[in-house]
């Protein structure tokens, strides 16, 4: 073997994870190592002597090795994937180095094959499952996003769509750690940057809403629902969020507030889910003056209106509440509330079912104050008792 054959055909020639074959400048394989062979199929004796062409698919493009050719004769290394056959017929993927390499005045070509076809493979199968991802979230009418659950709020991650909530690129949010908190409305900033410790939630799960400024100066209203994504053993990793554009709820909801605040009190969604979960998705300002509470906080869970139902009529309003989920029947109800301030209010609310596809049922309805009514019957009672009692004495 030529002296610089030797050199390069050592024992780590022999031993490498790599397939190796040393060829001279026309190609001629000089040499192969014992990884080639097991790679190809093709003992020494059957490929030295010959070209490379023997391991050519046919599916590479006639300018691809001319390119290789080109690059190595020229001195350079040439690194790529590259297609080839085994002599069985089957086709693999490597990752292809050749190194022209001078000995003793000799100029040979060293190629390093690493097989990497699983590796493609599950390359194409993520780009797939990516590509079907993009897919997903481009369709998705929310933004979603990711944070670390470190306290900051610059994120990991920002879906394409968030161009058309806000008009911003991704890059923009991710780039900027101020970006987020920079862009909430001043009225709803502080109110926010109270929630960003999760370990002050009540659950692993949260929903604000708050305005954001749109790219052009306009402000959005958004539903944030965030989620604290924790590992195995229980310690947080991120957070995921998904931001909804309720800018057209957000406007009729305030509609609705100025129509309602010339009402004598309360008009409502009521839902109550399958599981018996019960809040108060809308709620005027009303529900504050007979009842005492902030419709805002009725908005995720009803037990504060429920709370201050007068206690001997508890039992009536769930009855009418669970005969009207049975049969959708309208629900009424003659009650009162305990209002903090220790005021007894009568009520008088109605209200109409209707049966949701996830099984949950709303309510849309009314309740009025009736207290003046009902203090005005009882002075009315208490004059006709005066007055037959009057009689009687006559």
């Amino acid at each position: 073997m030529h002296t610089a054959l030797a050199l390069l055909a050592g024992p780590l020639f022999e031993h490498s994870p790599d397939a190796i074959l040393i060829a001279d400048t026309n190609g001629v394989v000089r040499d192969v190592n014992a990884e080639f062979t097991r790679l190809t199929g093709y003992a020494r004796e059957e490929i030295v002597g010959k070209t490379p062409r023997l391991l050519k698919s046919g599916q590479m493009p006639l300018e691809f090795y001319r390119t290789l050719w080109q690059t190595v004769l020229s001195g350079q290394r040439w690194r790529n994937d590259i297609l080839n056959r085994r002599k069985d017929g089957s086709l693999y993927w490597a990752d292809e180095i050749i190194q022209p390499i001078t000995l003793d005045g000799e100029t040979v070509l060293v190629s390093f094959q690493r097989d990497v076809t699983e590796l493609r493979r599950m390359r194409e199968a993520l780009d797939e499952e990516r590509a079907r991802l993009d897919g997903f979230l481009r369709a998705s009418p929310a933004v979603l996003y990711a944070v670390p659950a470190n306290g900051t709020t610059q994120p990991l991650f920002v879906s394409e769509n968030v161009k058309d909530l806000l008009g911003n690129l991704p890059v923009e949010p991710c780039s900027d750690p101020h970006w987020w908190l920079e862009r909430i409305h001043p009225e709803d900033r502080d109110a926010v940057q109270r929630t960003l410790d999760f370990r002050r939630w009540p659950d692993d799960t949260l929903l604000r809403r708050y305005r954001l400024r749109h790219a052009d100066g306009h402000y959005v209203w958004v539903e944030d629902k965030v989620t604290l994504v924790r590992d195995g053993q229980g310690r947080p990793q991120f957070l995921s969020g998904a931001l909804l554009d309720v800018s057209r709820e957000a406007e009729q909801r305030a509609l609705l507030d100025k129509l309602a605040r010339h009402l004598p009190g309360v008009i409502y969604i009521f839902k109550r889910t399958p599981d018996d979960h019960m809040s108060f998705p809308y709620a005027s300002e009303g529900m504050r003056r007979i009842c005492g509470i902030d419709p805002e906080a009725v908005r995720e869970d009803a037990t504060p209106f429920f709370a201050s139902v007068h206690p001997e009529d508890q039992a009536a309003m769930r009855e009418t509440s669970d005969h009207s989920v049975a049969t959708l029947e309208p629900w009424r109800l003659f009650y009162r509330h305990v209002h903090p301030d220790g005021r007894i209010v009568w009520a008088e609310g109605e209200a109409t079912p209707e049966r949701q596809p996830d099984g949950s049922t709303l309510w849309y309805g009314f309740i009025a104050d009736v207290t003046a009514r009902v203090e005005a019957e009882r002075k009315l009672r208490e004059q006709e008792v005066l007055y037959h009692t009057v009689l009687d004495n006559l």
